[in-house]
């Protein structure tokens, strides 16, 4: 139950605190710096991770010494679909069905354009901008209403672990 909830509040609160976060920018120049410095941020932390992931893996060489007989078996490759292909899939056909399937990238797509379009429009845009405000406020508080319930969903879920 509890993991449910917790899927069940993922689309409406990543659509709702985006819109409001790239609305509230006023403006778009600022908007495309702090992009940039958000991507930026997230290819310099993924570096640092990698490198000390393979960094503490070369020190403690983990499976050093150790033999595995691996079965002979014929697997599949399956092609990709392009990196092209790829970019097309983020943006939504239909952005009501990626909210009901919650394809997460597809959300984010929808949502910024939402907040880029708010923040264009601004003065006729504003009763939009209230009503993802005071959503995204009612999508808080319904986490923090399942938040409450975490310590016990946690031990629900650990304990047929503990008892093996």
């Amino acid at each position: 139950m509890f993991l449910r909830l917790i899927k069940f509040i993922i689309a409406p609160l990543v659509l709702t605190t985006l819109v409001i976060g790239v609305a509230s920018i006023d403006n778009p120049k600022s908007l495309g710096r702090v992009g940039t410095k958000t991507i930026s941020y997230y290819f310099v932390t993924t570096a640092v991770a990698i490198v000390v992931g393979l960094g503490i893996a070369y020190i403690i060489s983990p499976g050093k010494g150790l033999s595995i007989e691996v079965p002979e078996t014929k697997v599949e490759v399956n092609e990709s679909e392009g990196i092209i292909q790829t970019f097309l899939n983020i943006v939504p056909e239909n952005p009501i069905l990626a909210l009901a399937e919650g394809n997460i990238l597809q959300i984010i797509f929808f949502a910024i354009f939402i907040g880029l379009a708010i923040t264009f429009v601004v003065e006729k845009a504003e009763p939009v901008y209230r009503f993802f405000d005071v959503f995204a406020e009612v999508m808080f508080r319904i986490t923090s209403i399942i938040m409450r319930f975490a310590p016990i969903a946690i031990l629900g879920l650990v304990a047929p672990i503990i008892g093996q």
